[in-house]
């Protein structure tokens, strides 16, 4: 089986890992300082602290930047984090639709949806495409709105020759074990404001300003040295992670794009795709199966694939109460999108057999 998804760790991380292990210094400490400052220089920002996840970086994000009541516009097709944190944190998320193109936030959408009470935006870089900076940031300076961009799976993604993670009042990373590097579990947040780092800091440590004085609601959002020792060699690693994953995208793309009932991502000009997935579109009206039976007989031949976001967010049932009907774009993609492999481990045998399978399949020879 070709998987999806591939972590393969060296010895390297293993060997990091075990240099903390014999310090005896487990907790967030030097490696964290280090992985969080090695992490700022690659991606341009100014300032950057390390998060126990992706998820508790969204958090701690809109703490900082919001307060109870206000209102944050959100993508419908994301992962139920860059949502579900809105309501922890006290605000109201207020679902928008998507592009059918790039699957990011569709800002005539998002400007239709502003209100009085609407306090941020939070786009989504999806699967590694970044959305169009320039434009959202334009917006919201119009309506006076902070921006929380979610660049969980946009390592190393570009916008006009810049690193996604150098824009935007607050970034927020995810290294969860299939991203494209990884800590196991964990997160980061970079931003060029340091007070929104200090509030960031203050709110993962207990909210403590000195020990056991507490000046704000705080948790326990702390990375671990040994995540940062596994991260800090994965960053060095990360270029050519996303160089693999850029050349087996371009082969995918070059020798499927011709086949009628697929269609290929899609990226602006001015942006590089870091590709933490590959997500085509099928035609499943002209197809002789369904998205579903799509993924299944991939399987059968021997290559897993994915389907990310089948229900969008607005539909789910914990956010009933947003009282979103329908949101066309999202609806209409999570009925039609399927994640092929990847990964930067990916063999040249194995990019020629998920071509072939998806080839048999749309050729109505796949197997039944």
């Amino acid at each position: 089986m070709i998987p999806l998804a591939q972590v393969q760790l060296s010895e390297r991380e293993i060997e990091a890992v075990t240099e903390v292990l014999r310090s005896g210094k487990l907790r967030e400490g030097e490696k964290c300082r280090q992985f969080e400052q090695r992490f700022a220089q690659v991606v341009g920002a100014q300032h950057a602290t390390t998060m126990a996840n992706g998820t508790v970086a969204l958090h701690a994000a809109y703490m900082s930047l919001t307060e109870a009541g206000d209102e944050v516009i959100v993508p419908a097709l994301t992962f139920f984090a860059t949502a579900s944190m809105v309501s922890f944190a006290g605000g109201k998320p207020v679902f928008c639709d998507v592009d059918r193109k790039t699957f990011t936030i569709d800002l005539n959408d998002v400007e239709s949806k502003i209100t009085s009470k609407t306090k941020a935006i939070a786009p989504v870089h999806l699967f590694g495409n970044a959305c169009d900076i320039d434009e959202i940031r334009s917006l919201a300076d119009k309506y006076r709105l902070r921006v929380i961009w979610d660049a969980a799976q946009a390592h190393l993604a570009k916008y006009k020759g810049n690193d996604v993670g150098a824009f935007g009042d607050v970034v927020c990373y995810s290294f969860y074990a299939t991203k494209n590097m990884t800590t196991g579990e964990g997160g980061m947040i970079t931003s060029d404001d340091e007070e929104i780092i200090k509030n960031c800091i203050l709110i993962k440590h207990q909210g403590q300003t000195g020990k056991y004085f507490h000046t704000v609601l705080g948790t326990n959002y702390r990375m671990t040295d040994i995540q940062a020792a596994i991260g800090l060699v994965q960053l060095e690693q990360l270029p050519w992670y996303t160089e693999r994953r850029r050349a087996n995208a371009s082969y995918l793309m070059n020798n499927l794009r011709e086949i009628e009932t697929i269609t290929v991502p899609y990226a602006h000009d001015f942006v590089e795709h870091s590709y933490h997935h590959f997500t085509v579109l099928l035609d499943v009206e002209a197809l002789d199966v369904s998205r579903d039976q799509f993924v299944e007989r991939l399987g059968s031949m021997g290559v897993q694939a994915g389907v990310n976001y089948p229900t969008p967010l607005h539909k789910q049932p914990v956010f009933k109460e947003a009282g979103q009907n329908s949101l066309p774009n999202a609806e209409w993609i999570a009925q039609r999108c399927v994640s092929l492999p990847v990964h930067p481990h990916l063999t040249e045998n194995d990019l020629q057999r998920i071509v072939t399978s998806v080839s048999r399949i749309c050729n109505g020879k796949g197997d039944k």
